[in-house]
């Protein structure tokens, strides 16, 4: 065998073995990028482009740049929900400043049927979930007799905390539909970096509807929960707004007004 031939074929194997090892790597990693009480403070300026974003994970949820509506991450696609309720499908690339995915695998798998509310859908996960100090990336696939969503419109500065924006809210009600919600069941000690317990955003099955779940009736589902143990974190790092946040203060009280 000639050693141009040997060589390349080593080289081969070694970029699939780098490969092979980078993806299982990523399998179990929550990528995120800023932090959830920066956002609650009015960091809106996006900070990463979602085709980057993209790449370190195909499920998960966010916003855009500016709070311009709900961001969906299912299936290898990213979704936006508008201020009018309007989804928009792989858009032109945009910028987030908040959001996290993951390579979805799931680790567990079961049925659930008549929640009456996203409290008791809360208590059914919690049940479910063996080990709730480590983040998991939840998909539940079903039937509700009804759904509940929000989003929100673009902001201007100076921005207001996002618990101002979230007045001008819109909220949409569903009856009789089919869809999935995607998101994530984080432990209490993440909040000051994402949203603790559980936090998910609704598309419909026809892909026209959607945004962040306020409220739900689930007739039938299949859950699929994916356990993660690798956390990863992107911060700007020249941002002058981000810079002079005050981001030791306590915005618990202020995040769940906006989640609920």
């Amino acid at each position: 065998m000639k050693r141009t031939t040997f060589l390349s074929i080593s080289l081969n194997i070694i970029f699939l073995l780098t490969l092979l090892q980078t993806n299982a790597q990523n399998k179990d990693q929550l990528f995120q990028v800023g932090t959830v009480n920066a956002l609650l403070a009015g960091a809106y300026d996006g900070i990463m482009e979602t085709e980057e974003l993209h790449s370190s994970g195909n499920f998960g949820l966010g916003t855009f740049d500016k709070l311009d509506g709900e961001m969906i991450v299912y299936e290898g696609n990213i979704y936006q929900v508008r201020y009018d309720g309007k989804v928009i499908k792989n858009d032109v690339p945009a910028l987030t400043p908040f959001a996290a995915v993951v390579n979805f695998n799931s680790d567990e798998h079961f049925e659930i049927s008549s929640i009456d509310s996203f409290e008791n859908l809360v208590k059914v996960l919690s049940n479910k979930i063996e080990n709730r100090n480590l983040p998991s990336a939840v998909e539940i696939n079903g039937t509700f007799e009804y759904v509940k969503v929000r989003s929100v419109p673009a902001q201007k500065k100076p921005y207001p905390t996002l618990a101002e924006a979230a007045k001008e809210e819109s909220v949409f009600e569903y009856e009789n539909i089919e869809g999935t919600l995607i998101g994530f069941f984080m432990p209490e000690y993440f909040k000051s970096f994402n949203v603790p317990g559980l936090h998910v955003h609704f598309l419909s099955l026809d892909e026209m509807k959607g945004g962040h779940l306020l409220d739900l009736k689930l007739k039938k589902g299949i859950s699929e929960i994916d356990i993660l143990n690798e956390f990863y974190v992107y911060l700007p790092d020249d941002s002058d707004h981000f810079k002079n946040l005050d981001l030791n203060k306590d915005r618990s009280e202020e995040l769940e007004n906006v989640e609920r």
